[in-house]
């Protein structure tokens, strides 16, 4: 039989919340680097060219136009 102490448990908990925080602070880091990342590799616009077209399949009407999430507006 194992016997856990009210110790154990608190520290238990606290090394958990340590590794959380450090966790979350290494995603912030990788998301601000993959930011600072897709800035520098946005294509440059070519003077001269026509803007895209749109698609020939493109459906009309409700429920068209869908909307993107990105990973920045989601909260953790």
């Amino acid at each position: 039989m194992i016997l856990l102490l009210r110790s154990d448990v608190k520290q238990s908990a606290t090394i958990f919340r340590h590794n959380v925080r450090q966790i979350r602070h290494w995603l912030e880091e990788e998301s601000a680097s993959a930011a600072k990342e897709m800035e520098r590799a946005k294509p440059k616009e070519i003077p001269g060219k026509d803007a895209p077209k749109e698609e020939k399949h493109s459906r009309k009407g409700k429920g068209s136009q869908r909307s993107l999430v990105s990973k920045e507006s989601l909260v953790c």
